[in-house]
């Protein structure tokens, strides 16, 4: 009747999704191992993508305007003795680091910035070598890193002269905009003045040192030291033959 009908035809819709069934759960790790290899494809492809392209170092350090009282500070005001005798201090380093700075106001070509930037770093490096004119250390440091701004404002400066005997990738740091030559004596007075604070120090601490050890000299053999009055040096006739 039809209620066998219709368990025949529920029965045979049942085998049709029992094969249906299985079909699908035969394709399932066809698709996933699809799934997985495209995955690791993108990440592959991701990967590939964020790898970073060499840079070439240009030698500039970006110093914007109202950066003056900053880089003074740390590069300047702020080093003590201690800062610049440690075994990783390179010498001349902190003089490179300021030309950089210089370098990157040329690029921008910043006649404004550029004024600004040395008339600090020039007066910066008077007020700490005259604040600490006793440290030796601190004045010696100073008289390197000037030598060392002076020569990289000479060599670099983009003047035929200088600029000829550099090499062609050397010449790639040298200033393209502007003249900076009138900087140039300055420094060179800076230099002079710190050397003098040097050996002014130098006397003040020997000169204490002088009148004894004059006075407790061993005597020369053979040579009189009495003498009758201030001033008289030993002369022929003192000389005991």
């Amino acid at each position: 009747g039809i209620n066998a009908e219709y368990g025949e035809t529920l029965a045979g819709e049942n085998i049709k999704l029992l094969d249906d069934i299985n079909r699908l759960q035969n394709a399932i790790p066809f698709i996933s191992g699809n799934v997985t290899s495209e995955k690791k494809l993108v990440r592959q492809e991701s990967l590939s993508t964020v790898r970073q392209r060499k840079q070439e170092f240009r030698g500039m350090f970006a110093c914007k305007k109202g950066d003056d009282s900053k880089l003074v500070k740390r590069l300047i005001t702020q080093l003590k003795t201690e800062h610049v005798t440690g075994p990783g201090c390179m010498s001349g380093l902190t003089a490179h680091i300021m030309f950089m700075c210089v370098r990157y106001a040329d690029h921008c070509n910043d006649e404004g910035r550029i004024q600004e930037l040395l008339t600090a770093i020039i007066s910066g490096i008077t007020s700490v070598t005259r604040k600490q004119s006793r440290d030796p250390v601190i004045s010696t440091f100073w008289l390197t890193n000037c030598l060392a701004l002076l020569h990289d404002l000479t060599q670099f400066s983009g003047e035929e002269l200088y600029h000829n005997r550099l090499t062609p990738a050397m010449r790639e740091f040298a200033l393209k905009n502007y003249d900076l030559s009138d900087y140039r004596p300055l420094l060179s007075d800076q230099c002079v003045n710190i050397y003098h604070t040097i050996v002014k120090s130098a006397q003040d601490d020997l000169q204490p040192m002088l009148v004894p050890g004059m006075l407790e000299h061993d005597s020369i053999p053979g040579m009189n030291t009495s003498f009758s009055g201030v001033g008289n040096r030993p002369t022929r006739d003192t000389i005991q033959g």
